[in-house]
């Protein structure tokens, strides 16, 4: 199957399909975004770090670092609580909750999206609140935990060392060696405790804190419309999924793909197009039927909605114009031969008139050389060519070829044969023996203008 075959089953097709499908979720993201106001958006800035990221990696860390503390249910909560605004916090922190960094520099932009002004401005305030102070404070309880119990080891080792010096004083000389060592050894680990204490203390006072820059006039502006993308968004879902039921309706009930490919399963030629001039559609089929030998063609539609279509082009193709037989030449004359002169030989240059006629009209007389014009948008379902095929089997009349029906004549066929049924069902009452009188009439007349003469 080539690509024009696939573009003519499944888009073509079922484009009204598809294009319903694709505009439903736009109309419905419009009509819900029709009645929302846009959302205010509270922003703070945050200064991570006294000195600059390294590399953009080391930036991104800081960044996620504050992204992830500004999410925390927790602090989300506590900040909700703080400014006083009753929210669902793990909704907040999912949804309306974003940390930015400003390029490769260690400030980060956390801001938060509602729809009060002033709440979103509050809550950006409390929350970044939050986010410093676990900054500043989370690692601190265990480094100054730490620094308390080396100066109480310090402590203890201190007084451990003063008793065995005052007991060395009074000791003899066996027990003053001993003593010595004892000494020596305290104040190795007294030495040891203390440059531990003062490594420690080298880093709490190295270590950077969290600042708020702007916490006390904290930004707060209207929220750009989230129109666009959405309705973006529900159009490519909604192509999607036109065109994936396309799929699923042309694999239930297959159509045939194109003109082309319809001319290929019935072995019959494009004669033309309903769009063209009848007269040009109607001299084709004719040279066609002459080329067969047949003399009354059948039109015929392949699909029940395509029947007005082949009426109105059975009515609009002219009928043969009737052409004079030329005279024998005088040499063809054959002399007499016993008294008798030998039967003429029918002229070479006498025309066949082609008549047209619907299977209704057809009068039996021409059934014997009577073929069929198929009429037809080229995208018929395949079960419709399928009953076509067997009528024409049964049937056993040769196709003389196909004549493309066009959108816009079926269309106006269609709308033409709805205001003939609308004006069929409001006209006056006609007693039955007349309707059925003007009926044969009916088909008397339209037998004799298109059946052999």
């Amino acid at each position: 199957m080539t690509l024009q075959e696939i573009f003519q089953r499944i888009i073509r097709a079922h484009l009204l399909l598809i294009c319903t499908c694709a505009l439903l979720p736009v109309l419905l993201v419009a009509g819900l975004a029709r009645g929302q106001s846009a959302p205010w958006t509270g922003s703070v800035r945050i200064q991570v770090n006294s000195s600059a990221p390294a590399s953009t990696t080391e930036a991104d860390a800081l960044s996620s670092r504050v992204l992830a503390l500004a999410t925390t249910p927790t602090l989300v909560a506590k900040a909700l609580d703080q400014a006083n605004i009753k929210a669902n916090p793990s909704d907040i922190a999912q949804h309306h909750v974003t940390a930015t960094r400003l390029g490769e520099s260690p400030v980060v932009d956390v801001s938060v999206t509602l729809p009060s002004r002033t709440a979103a401005g509050a809550l950006a305030r409390t929350l970044v609140e939050q986010v410093v102070a676990f900054m500043n404070k989370g690692s601190r309880p265990a480094l100054d935990d730490r620094i308390s119990a080396l100066d109480k080891q310090i402590t203890q080792a201190d007084e451990e060392r003063t008793s065995l010096i005052n007991e060395a004083n009074s000791a003899n000389r066996r027990i003053l060696r001993i003593l010595q060592i004892r000494i020596q050894s305290v104040e190795n680990n007294l030495t040891q405790l203390q440059a531990e204490r003062s490594t420690l203390l080298d880093t709490k006072l190295g270590t950077d804190e969290a600042v708020v820059i702007d916490g006390d006039n904290p930004g707060v502006v209207r929220a750009g419309s989230t129109l666009v993308p959405r309705a973006a968004l529900g159009l490519v879902l909604g192509l999607l999924m036109g065109l994936a039921i396309a799929v699923l309706v042309e694999t239930i009930s297959p159509r045939v793909a194109g003109v082309r490919a319809l001319a290929r399963t019935l072995s019959a030629p494009v004669l033309g197009r309903t769009d063209e001039s009848p007269a040009d559609v109607a001299a084709s089929v004719r040279l066609a039927a002459r080329r067969q030998g047949i003399k009354t063609v059948v039109v015929m539609a392949v699909e029940e909605k395509e029947a007005p279509a082949a009426t109105t082009l059975l009515a609009s193709l002219p009928a043969p114009v009737r052409r004079e037989n030329r005279p024998p030449a005088r040499s063809a004359i054959a002399p007499l031969r016993n008294g008798q002169r030998p039967q003429q030989s029918t002229d070479p240059f006498q025309t066949v008139e082609v008549n047209f006629s619907s299977l209704a009209a057809l009068p039996a007389s021409a059934e014997r050389t009577a073929g069929v014009l198929v009429v037809s948008t080229g995208t018929c379902r395949v079960r419709d060519l399928d009953h076509l095929r067997d009528r024409l089997t049964a049937l056993r009349w040769p196709v003389v070829g196909i004549i493309e029906l066009t959108r816009s004549t079926l269309r106006h066929s269609a709308e033409r044969s709805r205001q003939s049924e609308d004006e069929a069902s409001s006209g006056p009452a006609v007693p039955l023996d007349d309707l059925v009188q003007t009926e044969s009439s009916d088909t008397s007349d339209a037998a004799g203008k298109h059946g052999p003469r």
